[in-house]
């Protein structure tokens, strides 16, 4: 009797064996690509023109964590998005006009005129993240991020979200 409850049950979708998969949160940190690494990229403060770089990560309920915490999903790549802080949405990172090499990535406003090249970024398979013209983010220290071409192909312009 139980056996046919069930199967019964199944065929009418009151029970099922396919696992939903969660919705991944749609905010997210942005780390560099290292084994066991505790740095988050993060702004310095929440203004237009603030630099962006790396921190130790703080716990989400830190007041520190809204400067790190912004509007990604873990759960792949994406192309050409304004990448925003979480808490204030109207703060974009930045690469500049034209981003270049040695450029510095900030914080500006995401309507900003002409940020066409500097706010579309891109995440790759490969985890670089990148700017329309070949321009990765890239690890210069363990507090600085500058940007530097994506063809160098080493591990300081591979970033992870979580």
């Amino acid at each position: 009797m139980f056996v046919n409850t069930a199967v019964l049950l199944s065929l009418v979708g009151f029970a099922s064996a396919t696992a939903v998969p969660r919705q991944s949160s749609p905010f997210g940190r942005l780390h560099p690509y290292e084994k066991g690494t505790e740095l988050c990229v993060a702004a310095s403060e929440p203004t237009v023109g603030a630099i962006v770089g790396l921190v130790k990560c703080h716990a989400s309920t830190d007041e520190g964590s809204k400067l790190e915490l912004y509007n990604i999903t873990n759960s792949g790549t994406y192309n050409k998005q304004r990448i925003a802080l979480q808490a204030y949405p109207e703060l974009c990172l930045d690469g500049g006009a034209r981003a270049q090499a040695n450029d510095q990535i900030t914080l500006q406003r995401c309507d900003k005129p002409n940020s066409t090249n500097g706010q579309l970024i891109s995440y790759s398979t490969a985890g670089y993240l990148s700017f329309q013209n070949t321009y990765c983010f890239h690890k210069k220290s363990d507090s600085e991020i500058d940007i530097q071409s994506c063809f160098l192909m080493n591990q300081e312009i591979v970033f992870y979200p979580s």
